[in-house]
C-alpha cells in the first residue's frame, strides 16, 4: 500500500513542477496572451487539484508543503494570465481609439464657421465621411478578431464608441438626405422660375413679332390700297389733260387756249406729283413685302 501511495505523490509533485514550468515560461512572453497555453495551464491546474483529493504523501507536512506550493502557483497563474489580458486589452484599445479617432463628423466646426445648413459644404463633407465609414468598418473587423483578447471593461468601452461614431454617420447622412431633397427642391422651383421667366419673355417677344407683323401686314394693305387710288388718279388726271388737249385743239377762243393751256400745266404738275406719290408708295410697298418675305 505505502509503494503505492509513493508512486501516487511523486506523480502529482511532477505535475506540480511541470505546472511551474508552464507558468514561468508564460509569464515570460511579453505583451502577449497565449490563450491556448494558458488554457492549457489552467486544465492542468484542475487536474492537480482533483489529484489532491485522492493522493496521500507519506507525510502531512509534506502534503501541506504541496498544496502550499500548488496554491501559490495557481494564483501566480491567474494573476500573470489577467495581467497578460490586460496589458494587451489596453494594447488593442489603444489601436482600435487610433483607428476611430476623428472619424465621426465635427458638426459643432460646421456650426462655428456658419455652414451647417449648406448644402454645398455636406457635399463636400460627404466624401470625408464615405472615407471615414469605410475606415469604421475597417476597425469593426479588426474589433471582431481582438475583442476575445480584450477585458471585458474595454470590450464595453470600445463598443460604446463604435456607437457613437455609428449615431454621428447616421445622423449625418439623414442630415445630407433631407438637405439634398430641399436643395432638389430649391433648383428645382429655381429651374421652374427660370423656365417661367424665359416662357414670359419668349410669349413677350412673339407677341410683339406678331403685332409688328400685323402693323407690317396692315401697312402693306393700306399702302397697296393708296397705290391703286393713286393709280386710278393719275388715269384720270391724264384722261382729264387728253380731253382739254383735244379741246385746245378744236377751240378757236385764243383767251380760253391760253387758259387752258395754263390747266395744262397744273395737270402737267398734278401728274408729277401723282406719279412721284405713286413711286413713294411702290417703295413702301416693296419694302414691306421684304419685310414679311423675310420673316421668321
Amino acid at each position: 500500500m505505502s509503494s503505492f501511495f509513493s508512486e501516487d505523490w511523486k506523480v502529482l509533485d511532477k505535475k506540480i513542477a511541470n505546472l511551474e514550468s508552464k507558468i514561468g515560461y508564460a509569464s515570460n512572453i511579453f505583451g502577449t496572451s497565449d490563450r491556448q497555453k494558458w488554457s492549457s495551464i489552467l486544465d492542468l491546474c484542475k487536474e492537480i487539484n482533483d489529484n489532491f483529493k485522492s493522493t496521500r504523501y507519506p507525510k502531512k507536512e509534506e502534503r501541506s508543503i504541496a498544496w502550499q506550493n500548488f496554491f501559490d502557483l495557481r494564483h501566480k497563474a491567474y494573476q500573470t494570465k489577467n495581467k497578460q489580458i490586460a496589458t494587451l486589452s489596453k494594447s488593442r484599445k489603444s489601436e482600435l481609439y487610433s483607428m476611430l479617432n476623428n472619424l465621426s463628423h465635427n458638426w459643432l466646426a460646421d456650426f462655428l464657421i456658419g455652414e451647417i445648413l449648406s448644402f454645398g459644404l455636406l457635399k463636400t463633407r460627404a466624401e470625408d465621411m464615405k472615407w471615414a465609414g469605410k475606415k469604421l468598418n475597417e476597425a469593426g473587423s479588426y474589433f471582431k478578431s481582438v475583442k476575445q483578447e480584450m477585458t471585458r471593461e474595454d470590450k464595453a468601452e470600445i463598443y460604446q464608441i463604435f456607437v457613437d461614431i455609428r449615431s454621428n454617420h447616421d445622423l449625418f447622412w439623414a442630415k445630407y438626405k433631407e438637405t439634398s431633397k430641399a436643395d432638389y427642391r430649391r433648383r428645382k422651383e429655381e429651374n421652374q422660375k427660370a423656365w417661367e421667366r424665359k416662357q414670359s419673355a419668349w410669349e413677350e417677344k412673339k407677341e410683339k413679332s406678331r403685332r409688328i407683323k400685323n402693323s407690317i401686314e396692315n401697312n402693306l394693305s393700306k399702302n397697296k390700297d393708296k397705290l391703286s387710288k393713286a393709280i386710278d388718279a393719275l388715269q384720270r388726271v391724264k384722261d382729264t389733260r387728253r380731253n382739254l388737249r383735244d379741246k385746245i385743239s378744236e377751240s378757236y377762243s385764243e383767251k380760253w387756249k391760253s387758259d387752258a393751256e395754263n390747266w395744262l400745266n397744273d395737270l402737267d404738275d398734278k401728274i408729277s406729283d401723282i406719279e412721284s406719290s405713286i413711286n413713294r408708295i411702290r417703295d413702301w410697298v416693296s419694302e414691306d413685302k421684304n419685310k414679311l418675305d423675310n420673316w421668321n
